[in-house]
């Protein structure tokens, strides 16, 4: 019979508090042990969180370890992680990724400030910070630069940083958004800018709103819009507003973008995190507010708060940056 450390998490949410953000299940599997990919699924399902990371210590061959199940988690910096869903695996889960450093660094007390996940999506760089008297996990991820879909803002000019999309691909997108738009119903507020994410394969639709009226959509997913969702490959639609802020307002935890993000396509039907989304995000709303580092509140009854940063000097990265908080701690037996 194999066991391993099972942790809950709760990811991108605010300091020291539960119940928020994103929740995923972290898996630390034996440096020994290959699973099927049908096995991990099984064990995802079971598990029933929105994705679930599988990490696994990686060491140089001529290293001695010492596999005790929890030695080999304190003392490497290398790992594989996989993601699944409780329907499918994908290349790359933004919320679990940072679920799985904060148990390696907070719960196995890991010695190391930086660690490399080797992943399908592939490699991938997680660490800590100290913020606000407060630490944090980071985590950089390749950019996804915004591709122009459509624009109905006639007063700005931020468009023109877009790049184009084939006329056939765009005329796709193009639908489906009219198809979404349609959806949300009679009191869908006005579109600014859409754009579509090549690498993450995201809609993310700018909407000319309140965050207020935001919270207020209930997005319909016809089979039309799921059927042609599919055909466009999407994985994920996300539905974002600015939020402007007085002088006055002080906070330091004020957001400047407010996001939900839907994934039917995937199995989810609204996530309270994408980390997809954000390579898309992180590029466009930088162009957007004119400024590499921005807040961002994301969902609606379950909401993830972090922060988004594209580096003038490596705009081909975005740092992901946000606290967790672990729930549950315990060991499956299979």
């Amino acid at each position: 019979m194999a066991t391993f450390k099972v942790y809950l998490v709760d990811t991108f949410t605010r300091p020291h508090q539960g119940f928020s953000g994103a929740p995923a299940a972290v898996c630390l599997l034996p440096a020994d042990i290959r699973w099927s990919r049908e096995k991990l699924g099984q064990i995802a399902s079971e598990l029933g969180q929105p994705e679930t990371a599988f990490i696994q210590p990686l060491f140089k061959r001529e290293q001695a370890v010492v596999l005790d199940g929890q030695r080999e988690y304190r003392e490497a910096s290398r790992f594989t992680l996989r993601w699944l869903t409780p329907h499918v695996e994908v290349k790359f889960g933004g919320h679990a990724a940072l679920a799985a450093g904060h148990v390696l660094f907070h719960e196995l007390d890991n010695s190391t400030d930086f660690l490399q996940f080797d992943t399908l999506g592939g490699p991938l760089c997680i660490t800590r910070e100290q913020y606000q008297g407060m630490e944090r996990v980071a985590l950089l991820i390749p950019a996804d630069p915004p591709y122009l879909v459509d624009h109905y803002h006639q007063n700005s000019t931020k468009d023109v940083q877009l790049a184009s999309l084939p006329v056939e691909r765009r005329q796709l997108l193009q639908e489906l958004t009219m198809l979404i738009t349609s959806a949300l119903g009679p009191m869908a507020p006005p579109l600014h800018t859409v754009v579509f994410g090549r690498k993450s394969h995201c809609l993310l639709i700018h909407v000319d709103a309140a965050a207020s009226q935001l919270y207020d959509l209930q997005p319909v997913f016809t089979p039309d819009v799921l059927a042609l969702g599919y055909e466009c490959k999407l994985s994920c639609l996300v539905l974002a507003v600015t939020t402007p802020h007085s002088s006055s307002d002080k906070r330091p935890s004020r957001p400047d973008v407010v996001m939900r993000c839907f994934a039917p396509w995937l199995g989810v039907s609204e996530a309270p995190s994408v980390g997809a989304a954000y390579a898309l995000a992180g590029s466009y709303w930088t162009q957007q507010l004119g400024r590499p580092e921005f807040r961002v509140l994301q969902g609606h009854v379950r909401q993830a708060e972090l922060s988004l940063l594209v580096d003038p000097n490596h705009k081909d990265q975005v740092q992901l940056a946000g606290c967790a908080v672990t729930t549950l701690r315990g060991t499956y037996e299979l």
